[in-house]
């Protein structure tokens, strides 16, 4: 019987071809999974800035309904003082041609009176 020492080492197993390969395969997926990584960790960057960019968009367009609403109120305002305005200068106008045409009217009617007593 033959007796090993224990300080012997056994030469390291012979690789195959196929050992080789799959180291490489190994290999080959470890880049291809950090290629993928990274295109992920990119794909979340490109995500959050276009959530972001959405964001700014959404509150520059509220800004700009609220600026548009408040164009479009003054504008009302404005034409509903310059209709309030006209109505006034007509019943200014209305007034004063009243009282102009009072004398006159009181004229006429002592005229007609006095001109139907001759008859």
């Amino acid at each position: 019987m033959a007796v090993r020492g224990q300080g012997g080492r056994r030469a390291p197993p012979k690789r195959s071809d196929e050992d080789y390969e799959d180291e490489q395969l190994l290999l080959d997926l470890e880049t291809e999974l950090k290629q993928v990584q990274e295109l992920k960790s990119l794909t979340q960057q490109h995500l959050h800035q276009v959530l972001q960019d959405q964001k700014q968009l959404e509150q520059q367009q509220r800004r700009q309904q609220r600026e548009h609403d408040r164009q479009k109120t003054e504008l009302q305002r404005e034409q509903q003082e310059k209709e309030a305005q006209a109505r006034a200068q007509e019943a200014k106008r209305r007034r004063e041609n009243a009282i102009e045409t009072k004398p006159m009217d009181d004229d006429l009617d002592a005229f007609l009176a006095e001109d139907g007593a001759y008859y």
